[in-house]
């Protein structure tokens, strides 16, 4: 439990300075605005500790009448499995699909470089359109070593601030900050993938020339209201 909490703090951190250490990283700090701040701040306390906390409290609620707690027993090897790859799968699908419904996606995409701090960036509700609250809150219940799932989701959350920040390291298989960038730049049909590049190969949407993306397509702010509460277009 307590390595699956301290996971992705350690991993915030080592990003941040990592972002710091760069002359680029540290011209992106100084640039950015204090609505970027009050958006990515917000975002980050109800993702990063909200949404985790309260998917275990309220497992019992959504799931308790069907499913008895701990009732899959498949270990903690499997339980790490489904949080690492099973969910992975899932989100593959998850991100497409937030794509095709895009203003639920769109303030992720405002950003105007590859900055750890915008990990979580979202319109504060739409963590409900995600997999992740509703997959953890299921096996955390249902599994019979849960602590299994924790880390794989400890992991997950770890690497996806890694992969929103400008650290490029070599690791086959995986979607990495270069990777990602692609799909932040002018491709933003490719590399869904969170952890796996598996999915995004299989399924004709992996993109990687081997460069980084000379810049990023942002989507144009929308006002701060607007970006935390309701990213839709106005009506004519």
């Amino acid at each position: 439990m307590t390595l699956a909490l301290g996971l992705p703090l350690v991993a915030f951190w080592l990003c941040l300075i990592g972002l710091a250490l760069r002359p680029d990283g540290r011209a992106r700090l100084r640039a950015r605005t204090a609505e970027e701040w009050v958006l990515d701040l917000a975002n980050l306390g109800v993702q990063g500790w909200l949404v985790p906390l309260g998917a275990a409290a309220v497992g019992p609620t959504l799931w308790g009448r069907w499913i008895a707690p701990g009732a899959w027993a498949i270990g903690p090897v499997g339980s790490f499995l489904i949080a690492f790859v099973a969910v992975d799968f899932l989100y593959y699908w998850n991100h497409r699909l937030l794509h095709a419904a895009w203003p639920l996606h769109r303030v992720h995409h405002t950003s105007p470089a590859m900055d750890v701090w915008v990990t979580s960036r979202n319109t504060l509700w739409s963590v409900a359109f995600l997999v992740y609250p509703w997959a953890g809150s299921l096996f955390l219940h249902a599994l019979d070593a849960p602590e299994g799932y924790r880390l794989g989701a400890a992991l997950t959350a770890s690497l996806d601030l890694w992969r929103h920040s400008p650290l490029q390291q070599a690791m086959p298989g995986m979607i990495t900050p270069r990777a990602h960038a692609w799909h932040h730049a002018n491709q933003p049909h490719c590399n869904f993938g969170a952890n796996f590049t598996w999915w995004d190969r299989a399924f004709g949407t992996w993109h990687d020339p081997g460069t980084w993306p000379t810049g990023l397509t942002s989507e144009p702010p929308l006002p701060l209201v607007r970006q935390l509460l309701w990213p839709f277009p106005r009506r004519a």
